[in-house]
């Protein structure tokens, strides 16, 4: 497949006020508003303190910068937008989780995400343009912080410790390594398709120690580190079981 990839960025500065990063976001478009006019898809990933999923930027600065975006490229003809959801859409319902279910998301990063899928829907609507709605799943692999339990993970290996402490470890998760949601990604892409919304996922859900015993062993099976089950508390903001149905995105993929 040939193609040309223009690149948007945004300052990832709690300071900056939304007014400046729309500022900085008209001049790189102004920059590539000559190319801009034959970009069939638009694929938008970006979206600032994931990490805390009740800070304010979600809804204040990365709903808002988001919408702004998207309103000035659909202007200009684009025909698909892809935007990242998350499975936090779904809120506390556990189990496995298809697209049929009603959203209710309970913190402000999938309230914000939640409320911008809705918008862009309209707009979809009123513009003609479709719409794919990616609500992903977890993710593993590639340069995570330590914030996630893969990154924390892997900065105990580089410190050259022998214990990780963990959780029960008995939470059931639903993991894809980054390069395979690359790739269902770039399937969507290349289908041209506006699918809505579609669950980014394996569609099965395994233990987080059952997770975790796994990286380890993918990583290298002579790792000496030893799993300290129980040595921190579950969460208590997301179900105890949860993962996704892949069933939609086979269905129109495959």
């Amino acid at each position: 497949m040939d193609c040309e990839v223009l690149t948007i960025c945004v300052f990832q500065q709690d300071l900056m006020s939304l007014e400046m990063q729309i500022k900085h976001l008209d001049k790189q478009l102004q920059k590539l508003e000559p190319q801009i006019c034959d970009v069939h898809t638009f694929v938008h990933l970006a979206w600032m303190d994931t990490n805390d999923w009740n800070s304010s930027v979600h809804q204040a600065i990365n709903k808002q910068l988001s919408e702004y975006l998207i309103k000035r490229l659909c202007s200009g003809g684009i025909e698909h937008v892809i935007v990242a959801g998350t499975c936090l859409e779904y809120g506390v319902s556990g189990g496995n989780l298809s697209e049929i279910l009603p959203a209710k998301p309970k913190n402000e990063y999938a309230l914000a995400k939640h409320a911008l899928y809705k918008s862009i829907r309209i707009m979809a609507n009123k513009n003609g343009f479709k719409l794919s709605w990616l609500r992903l799943f977890y993710i593993f692999g590639g340069d995570q912080p330590p914030t996630t339990i893969y990154g924390s993970m892997m900065e105990q290996i580089i410190r050259g410790e022998t214990t990780f402490n963990m959780s029960s470890g008995q939470q059931v998760r639903d993991y894809l390594h980054i390069d395979t949601v690359c790739q269902m990604i770039l399937a969507v892409v290349v289908s041209k398709e506006g699918f809505d919304v579609v669950n980014i996922c394996s569609g099965q859900g395994f233990t987080l120690e059952k997770h975790v015993r796994s990286w380890l062993h993918d990583i290298n099976p002579e790792i000496n580190l030893s799993l300290n089950l129980g040595a921190l508390p579950d969460r208590n903001d997301e179900p105890f079981h949860l993962w996704g149905s892949s069933q939609k995105f086979d269905s129109l993929l495959n």
